[in-house]
């Protein structure tokens, strides 16, 4: 079930990875004890488009909620939803797209979001774990083209609302 989106500090372990949260996550269980809490991180593309990304925090031993993993853009705090329904595959073997919804006008944004998850679908079919690295074989010229439509349609978007997503 879905709890109300909160803000969640960024407390990056050292030695986290970007994009292993689930891993980093259990490496502060490890450290200090508490839990994996698994839901989603919302994004926002101002006047664009919302994002939630399949995410994991960690909730320490009182309670509170931390992001461990480091964002590309080093915020300070996300906003997360707490899903315990959206459960991490271990194997890697499953992994959950993003979830995104155009909240413009503009009929490229959707063309956008099915690019992007063409591109994840495609990176994703076939991934495991060896060890704490997520592998995938994936056919890199179908993804390259895929983002450089990608490229395209968020340039063409940008010019008409002035906003790069974050």
């Amino acid at each position: 079930m879905f709890d109300p989106p909160r803000f969640v500090a960024a407390r990056t372990l050292n030695g986290s990875r970007e994009a292993a949260c689930h891993l980093n996550a259990l490496k502060a269980v490890d450290a200090w004890g508490g839990e994996a809490v698994t839901g989603w991180a919302i994004w926002q593309w101002q006047k664009v488009m919302l994002q939630a990304e399949h995410h994991c925090v960690w909730k320490d031993v009182s309670g509170r909620l931390f992001d461990v993993t480091p964002q590309r853009c080093g915020e300070a705090k996300i906003v997360f939803c707490v899903d315990s329904s959206a459960s991490f595959d271990p194997s890697g073997r499953s992994r959950r797209d993003n979830v995104r919804k155009n909240i413009s006008d503009m009929p490229e944004v959707d063309s956008l979001i099915s690019l992007e998850a063409a591109k994840r679908k495609l990176m994703m079919s076939d991934c495991w774990f060896e060890g704490d690295q997520l592998v995938c074989r994936y056919d890199e010229i179908a993804v390259a083209a895929l983002q450089d439509n990608i490229e395209l349609l968020t340039s063409v978007i940008v010019e008409r609302v002035g906003i790069w997503p974050a």
